[in-house]
């Protein structure tokens, strides 16, 4: 953990809302970096490792586009070097491809939030010589936009997550200093909003997010570590804080499965547990480990069948 201690801004996470059935993890550090994936079957079980197809990184985000589809961009090398601006899509078949060239400033702990149904946009993050607030759109056929200038505050490690269908929104992070508990709503149009304060919500950096129910979404664990959640409404208010269930994790990731429920997979430690999602956004205790233990993966969903 020692990696993970002296680097608290890499982190990075994601979520998203079309009602895909199947996930995916993706990547990671185990004091190295590594290219396995873990698929999720339609029961949200977690697989065992496959051989990975692209570049081992870790502390990049994944979200999904073209309704069935997912995308992962960005991540950093072993200690944080070098920083990666590469994608590598997701197949409806769960397959990985090859990486794919560099398109706007290379990042590393973003989030990913979906947007309009089918495209998605990836924001802030850290470039290796600062936060950013700047983001990247992506495209019903996952291709990456050049960056747009930033509105709110620039971070690494906030999480992001789908709502209400069309939207998206990212939290937490951590800046200039120390953790931030606000939030950006993405419209239905992939305009990032100014940043909205939630007192209520504890202030954290590598918080790990999960659809459920269909258009609601949820962000949960993260710096400290914490166990916390806070539920996301359909109409994009985060909730207060709720107390956790299971180990007390950062560096998690989730992702959506079986149209409406989540899995919570990997984190600090390097540890492989999981945590189901349930429709009521309910978040099961800890489920024994499949696949290399691990932290900083990216995830996302895929397939509609």
């Amino acid at each position: 953990m020692a990696g993970n201690l002296q680097n608290p801004f890499m982190y990075a996470s994601e979520g998203d809302y079309t009602r895909n059935t199947r996930g995916i993890f993706y990547g990671g550090y185990t004091g190295s970096v590594t290219a396995v994936t873990n698929l999720v079957s339609v029961n949200g079980v977690v697989s065992a490792d496959v051989t990975g197809v692209g570049s081992a990184r870790r502390d990049f985000p994944g979200i999904t586009y073209g309704f069935d589809r997912g995308i992962f961009r960005g991540g950093s090398g072993p200690r944080n070097s070098p920083i990666y601006g590469h994608t590598n899509l997701v197949s409806a078949n769960g397959v990985v491809s090859a990486d794919v060239g560099a398109v706007g400033t290379a990042k590393a702990s973003q989030h990913g939030m979906p947007w309009g149904e089918d495209k998605a946009i990836f924001r802030g993050g850290f470039t290796g010589s600062g936060y950013t607030s700047s983001s990247n759109l992506v495209s019903n056929n996952g291709v990456i936009a050049s960056d747009v200038t930033g509105v709110g505050t620039a971070t690494g490690g906030a999480g992001g997550v789908g709502y209400d269908g069309d939207k998206g929104i990212g939290f937490g992070g951590i800046g200039t200093g120390s953790a931030v508990n606000k939030s950006n709503l993405v419209s239905n149009n992939g305009v990032v909003a100014a940043d909205v304060a939630n007192s209520g919500a504890t202030a954290r950096y590598s918080v790990a997010s999960s659809t459920y129910g269909g258009n609601l979404g949820l962000f949960a664990y993260g710096s400290g570590p914490v166990s916390t959640k806070n539920l996301v409404s359909v109409n994009g208010v985060i909730g207060d804080d709720v107390s956790g269930v299971g180990t007390a994790v950062s560096g998690g990731r989730g992702c959506g499965f079986d149209e409406n429920r989540g899995v919570i997979a990997f984190g600090s430690g390097y540890t492989n547990i999981s945590h189901i999602v349930s429709v009521n956004g309910v978040i099961s205790a800890d489920i024994t480990g499949v696949g290399t233990a691990r932290t900083e993966s990216g995830a996302t969903s895929f397939s509609q069948s």
